[in-house]
C-alpha cells in the first residue's frame, strides 16, 4: 500500500515539474515568435537579414524577466533585447560593436 502511494505522489510530482518546464518553453517559443513578427512586420527587417531570435531568462522583475535576443546580419550593434509588456513589444536594450550596452529609457 505505501508502495502504491509513494509510487503515486512520485508520477504526480514528476507531471507537475514537467508541465512547469514545457509552460516556460512554450512561453518562450511564444515571445520569440512576437518579436520576429514584430522585427518583419512593423520594423520592415528582412527576413534573411535575421540571424537569429532567441528568448531567455534574464532573472530581472516583472515584464523584464523574460528577455528576446535578436541578433542582424552586417549590423554594427552585436546584439539587440527586447521584451514584452502590457502585449507590445519594447526594445530593452543592445550592445555596439566595442560590447557597450545601451539601456531604452
Amino acid at each position: 500500500m505505501k508502495k502504491r502511494i509513494y509510487t503515486t505522489l512520485t508520477i504526480f510530482v514528476i507531471i507537475i515539474i514537467g508541465g512547469w518546464f514545457l509552460y516556460i518553453d512554450s512561453k518562450k517559443e511564444q515571445l520569440e515568435e512576437m518579436v520576429y513578427e514584430h522585427l518583419v512586420e512593423d520594423k520592415q527587417v528582412p527576413k534573411n537579414e535575421i540571424m537569429s531570435v532567441t528568448a531567455f531568462n534574464a532573472n530581472l522583475p516583472k515584464d523584464k524577466n523574460y528577455l528576446v535576443s535578436v541578433k542582424l546580419m552586417n549590423d554594427p550593434n552585436t546584439y539587440y533585447y527586447y521584451r514584452v509588456s502590457n502585449g507590445s513589444i519594447a526594445l530593452e536594450s543592445y550592445t555596439d560593436e566595442n560590447r557597450e550596452e545601451h539601456v531604452s529609457p
